[in-house]
């Protein structure tokens, strides 16, 4: 059997339908194909539903999806996985940015623990950042991402640290000698860093 990028390069026009899906609150309109396979590396004792994605305006890559529920539609697949990104991004800050993933305690709970307390530190930041940064939100741009325009955890988390160094370094207690060489460019870049 050919690979799902070859399978999807070897189909006719006429073997793909068009679907308009809505991930995220925004609908995409994509050419879907579906297929029932008995793919042996991925699941070798039942058939799985292979569900093939392009994008009409060539703009994005063929994508695949596979589920053991034979009775989704196509729609149905997508949408699901385009629900799960924020789970998975949620995962990932846990783990990366909070290190939720490397417990330095391996006594009794410390691992549990360790990880709890992660995902409600992640909680915590995001929620100091829509209280004091909803109405205006700090995006970082690179040059690599542009067009962002949504923030990130690392977003928040950096605008967290700004605001914590700027009050202990350049607050009113802060010597004038400090408060004169530090600056907020400074604290902001090394909150991106930290």
């Amino acid at each position: 059997m050919p690979t799902p990028k070859a399978w999807a390069t070897a189909l006719a026009k006429d073997q793909w339908q068009a679907a308009t899906v809505t991930i995220r609150g925004k609908r995409h309109d994509r050419l879907v194909s579906v297929q029932r396979v008995l793919w042996y590396e991925t699941c070798p004792d039942q058939l799985v539903l292979l569900v093939l994605v392009r994008d009409p305006a060539g703009k994005q890559r063929d994508d695949f999806f596979f589920t053991t529920d034979l009775t989704a539609t196509a729609v149905a697949v997508l949408e699901r996985y385009g629900g799960r990104w924020t789970i998975e991004e949620t995962f990932r800050a846990v783990k990366q940015q909070l290190r939720g993933e490397t417990p330095q305690s391996w006594a009794r709970c410390g691992p549990e623990h360790t990880v709890t307390l992660a995902f409600l530190t992640y909680g915590l930041v995001w929620l100091w950042y829509l209280l004091t940064q909803g109405d205006q939100p700090t995006v970082t741009k690179q040059p690599w991402y542009s067009r962002k325009e949504h923030p990130s955890f690392l977003d928040a988390l950096a605008t967290l640290r700004t605001t914590v160094w700027t009050d202990r370094i350049l607050g009113e207690t802060a010597p004038e000698a400090i408060s004169s060489k530090i600056t907020p460019e400074i604290l902001r870049i090394l909150s991106e860093a930290g």
